[in-house]
């Protein structure tokens, strides 16, 4: 018996456990979207929100399907938090965020801050890049419960100490707060400076201050500091025609305070006068021919707008776009002011049937193309006929040249067909090309005859003693 019942109660015990688990995880279920025809898995790594508390790392997002190697992935998401309230939503936070994912990521996958007790819902949103519908992914979440418990006990607990003169020292406790700013209209790039009064000033007060839009957008992040100096915001182009809450949590040993204050940024009227844009214009081009030096001839108009850049460059590009003139350069400082200027420019190589204009500067390139008449250059009679003579003599001095040649090398070989024959040398086999074969290759083509003529006389006397014995030994 006793054994039957340790078994149930183990049995129990399990149960107990397995229902345990399931249901501390019911907070962290992990959802799927498409990307790329990749699945991926999204988990919140939280399963309740802390008050007074910035948390970066929301989500983890998984490539499931990932082997090493591939590229990373590039998933751009919305993360909200939606505060549910009498049955409507309030976004208290809103964050774009694009990440690049190898197999997963944790950090910086989102922003939750509040200070406010209630239930959530947690948003994952993404447009698909297929139909570009919106897909969200939800999930309910609650304050936790537990730090304002503990901040409302810790204010009663020290009210009945303050009560009964025990623990808490009332000279650490500030009787006094304001959050203050400089103004309360803004223009852009103006500078917003937020202080705090705190009374009294010896008091050990912890500030926890942002701003956000009147959305719940923050666009001045959470900051907790010690003191009470002046802190600073400057006002961008995309604050522009917007309400905004100034918000602040002071915190002190006794209590905390929550302090906010509206302000806004004006909407800049737009001035009737159009901006004038930078235009350069090409009006005219010649091709000269000056002192046999080819040259273009051209007329800019050149319109300088609103723009800070003053420096024009006017030049010429070959068919291999290497420049080919000099640069002139124009500076212009006036804005939206108008000029034009006729300039000459000489051509350093007159190789190209086809060369550019290229005017370049104000924040414009301006190109032109150019078709160049090839010139020929004008001879007269009496130099080509000096050239005609030049020719002839040239001619007949190389013909005379040549003659001497053969003649000379004739002389030769006769010389050295005299000298072989002495030498009992056959020309024939020496002369190759009408070139004579030096003294040196004479003697070693000697020696090699001479070698061959002793080699066939051993031969000869060798054959002969052989055939002798031969016939000797028959005759035994």
């Amino acid at each position: 018996m006793k054994k039957n019942k340790q078994k149930i109660i183990c049995i129990i015990n399990l149960i107990i456990i397995i229902l345990i688990l399931v249901t501390g995880v019911k907070g962290l279920e992990t959802k799927t979207i498409i990307e790329n025809n990749e699945t991926i898995s999204i988990t919140p790594q939280i399963t309740e929100i802390p008050l007074n508390t910035t948390i970066k790392s929301v989500f983890k997002i998984e490539r499931t399907n990932y082997e090493n190697g591939i590229e990373p992935l590039e998933i751009n998401y919305i993360q909200k938090l939606i505060k549910i309230e009498n049955e409507s939503e309030i976004t208290i936070n809103e964050i774009s965020i694009n990440k690049s994912i190898n197999k997963y990521t944790i950090s910086k996958t989102g922003y939750i801050f509040t200070t406010e007790n209630g239930t959530f819902i947690l948003r994952f949103e993404k447009i698909n890049s297929k139909n570009n519908l919106t897909e969200k992914l939800e999930w309910t979440l609650k304050t936790n419960y537990k730090n304002n418990q503990t901040t409302n006990n810790t204010t009663t607990n020290e009210t009945n100490n303050q009560n009964n003169n025990e623990t808490i020292n009332n000279s650490n406790c500030f009787e006094f707060v304001e959050m203050k700013t400089n103004k309360e209209i803004f223009s852009v790039n103006e500078q917003l400076e937020i202080s705090f009064e705190v009374e009294p000033q010896n008091s050990k007060q912890n500030i926890t201050y942002w701003i956000e839009n009147i959305n719940g957008e923050i666009i001045k992040e959470v900051r907790t500091s010690e003191n009470t100096n002046t802190k600073h915001y400057t006002f961008k182009t995309k604050d522009e025609g917007q309400a905004f809450f100034v918000k602040g949590i002071i915190r002190d040993q006794c209590r905390k305070i929550e302090v906010k204050k509206l302000i806004a940024t004006k909407k800049e009227p737009k001035t009737n006068k159009e901006i004038m844009k930078t235009k350069i214009t090409i009006d005219k081009i010649s091709n000269e021919n000056s002192n046999e030096i080819q040259r273009i001839k051209t007329t800019i108009t050149i319109l300088k707008g609103n723009t800070s850049k003053t420096t024009c460059d006017i030049y010429l590009v070959g068919e291999n776009n290497k420049t080919i003139s000099p640069h002139y350069k124009l500076k212009l400082t006036k804005k939206e002011s108008q000029g034009t200027i006729t300039i000459e420019l000489p051509i350093y190589n007159q190789k190209n049937k086809k060369i550019k204009l290229i005017v370049k500067g104000l924040g414009k390139k301006i190109t032109k193309t150019i078709n160049i008449k090839q010139t020929e250059k004008k001879t007269t009679t009496k130099q080509n006929n000096e050239k005609k003579e030049k020719n002839a003599k040239e001619k007949k001095t190389n013909s005379t040249k040549e003659n001497t040649n053969n003649e000379t090398t004739k002389a030769k070989n006769k010389t050295t067909n005299l000298e072989m024959k002495k030498k009992n040398i056959d020309p024939k086999l020496y002369l190759t090309n009408n070139k004579t074969i030096n003294k040196k290759e004479l003697k070693e083509i000697k020696n090699k005859n001479m070698i061959k003529e002793k080699m066939t006389s051993i031969i000869s006397i060798i054959i002969i003693l052989t055939i002798g014995t031969i016939f000797l030994l028959k005759k035994e």
